[in-house]
């Protein structure tokens, strides 16, 4: 049978910040996944988060399972309706609930819509409201709930009353929820009235948990029998209840689930090797060392240069036009008859051919 929980403790509030719900929460994941649960997770939810958290918990539900939704932290009622506020939510007035708030509502509607079997939904949820003076309606804890078949709801207490937040590590109404969740042979039903009555108890009267709803059949946490199993003894193998546990956690890379594990089994048979994950994720973590940038390399190449004698070189001169026979650069017959007369530098043999040839 597919189990599926999400839990959430909602404690650090920007104002009036709670105790206990990320023990609450803490503690409830542990036993849940003790009994074979599937649980998901959330300490001090935040706005953005809650689609995400909502969708993921949707997506592990599946026709004829059993759905459990665990909250503690603050809760409010807006004209009739109740919503569990993040812990960034800045509420100036009720307009303001519904966008920075997670609805009840919706969470129902959440599980109905999976078509469960069986859906459980527990609330210690009806602490002071810290927005109250803000608000025109001065209703003070949580409003009753029309849930929907095969759905049992439980309030840490009655309607419109508020809840202790306890002065131990759990409140209340938690303390004796956890108490009495794993009792074998006890019906869920039974296993209620008991919380109510120790919480009632404990408080001299001042706090009564609410139970709203009714399911067929019957579930028992502790596994149900014909014959309610005796104290001390249990349904199922509790190695495998054991083992189940930590399957679920030993991937995590969050310190608070290997927490949770040991504050279920101390003395279990992976308490070592949880303690010592809980080691390693308390060391801080080493920073990588930082690889040098790759270094451009210039691809650029310079236009080619002549060596450098070549620019001690003189330029060479364009040879002027030819004369006529073009055999003698640079000769004209007047000029060759010059020298020659005034016997100024003797001709070459090429000037000499040409005059002869072309000037006589």
């Amino acid at each position: 049978m597919v189990q599926v929980a999400l839990v959430i403790g909602n404690s650090n509030y920007k104002k009036s910040p709670l105790t206990n719900p990320v023990n609450d929460a803490r503690d409830m994941a542990a036993k849940l996944l003790g009994l074979g649960f599937t649980v998901i997770k959330r300490e001090n939810l935040t706005t953005k988060e809650i689609g995400p958290t909502l969708r993921e918990f949707k997506s592990k539900l599946t026709p004829g399972a059993v759905a459990l939704f665990f909250y503690a932290g603050h809760g409010l009622q807006v004209k009739g309706v109740n919503y569990l506020p993040v812990v960034d939510a800045d509420i100036a007035g009720e307009e303001d609930v519904p966008s920075q708030s997670m609805s009840v509502s919706l969470v129902l509607e959440t599980m109905e819509e999976a078509k469960t079997r069986l859906n459980l939904m527990f609330l210690d949820a009806c602490r002071n409201n810290p927005f109250a003076r803000r608000f025109r309606s001065a209703a003070g804890g949580l409003a009753k709930v029309n849930v929907p078949s095969g759905t049992l709801l439980s309030f840490a207490t009655r309607p419109g009353s508020v809840a202790s937040d306890g002065n131990g590590r759990n409140g209340l109404y938690t303390l004796h929820l956890l108490n009495q969740m794993d009792k074998p042979g006890v019906a869920i039903e039974q296993a209620l009235k008991r919380v109510i009555g120790g919480v009632k108890s404990d408080s001299a009267g001042e706090q009564e948990p609410w139970m709203e709803g009714a399911i067929e059949g019957d579930f028992c946490f502790g596994g149900c029998s014909a014959t309610p199993i005796p104290v001390g003894t249990s349904a199922a193998d509790p190695a495998a209840i054991e083992l189940t546990f930590w399957d679920n956690v030993r991937n995590s890379r969050s310190a608070s689930d290997y927490q949770a594990y040991l504050i279920q089994y101390p003395k279990g048979r992976f308490a070592a090797l949880a303690k010592a994950r809980l080691k390693d994720l308390s060391k801080p973590e080493s920073t990588p060392p930082t690889t040098p940038a790759p270094v451009a390399v210039n691809t650029y190449q310079p236009p080619s240069r002549p060596p450098a004698t070549a620019a001690l070189l003189p330029t060479p001169v364009a040879a002027g036009p030819r004369p006529s026979g073009g055999v003698c650069p640079g000769c004209t017959c007047s000029d060759l008859q010059a020298r020659l007369s005034m016997g100024v530098e003797p001709l070459t043999d090429v000037q000499m051919s040409h005059y002869r040839q072309n000037c006589r």
